[in-house]
């Protein structure tokens, strides 16, 4: 008789934090050097989701939704911080700190500092590439191709 393998949501869920810690690094470091991250998004996805399924064991209905939802949250957080570092760095001699900073990025948008059209395009597309990320992945690992 086959054993089948359970999900453990709780170490998956560590696993998909590790991979969206992963993935949340990989959109500020790209950032930081210049780049529109898109492709950040793709590993962020891929990432949460390999997590996941690696401490998890095996991803099923509870390991998709806590995966989509981290998958969701990360980009706009790991985003914020990136334009933080930026308000930080710009009025450093203010004693502006990293925390002020995230909460004036929204300030900053609203009022023009931060332009909103390449601010909306630049997160849209870390979404969209996280979109494919996370349809290829989930397709794999139910396909096993």
């Amino acid at each position: 008789p086959v054993k089948s393998v359970r999900e453990n949501v709780f170490t998956g869920l560590i696993g998909a934090l590790i991979g969206a810690a992963i993935g949340a690094a990989v959109i500020i470091l790209l950032g930081r050097i210049g780049l529109v991250a898109s492709i950040s998004g793709f590993i962020l996805a891929v990432c949460t989701l390999k997590g996941y399924q690696l401490l998890g064991r095996k991803i099923g209905i509870p390991g998709i939704i806590i995966c989509l939802a981290l998958i969701v949250i990360t980009p706009y957080v790991a985003d914020r911080i990136e334009w933080a570092m930026v308000i930080k760095k710009t009025y450093a001699d203010m004693g502006v700190s990293l925390v002020d900073a995230f909460r004036l990025v929204p300030d900053f948008v609203k009022e023009g500092a931060i332009d909103k059209v390449s601010y909306i395009k630049s997160l849209g597309l870390i979404y969209l590439f996280a979109g494919f990320g996370a349809f290829g992945t989930l397709r794999s690992l139910f396909t096993g191709r």
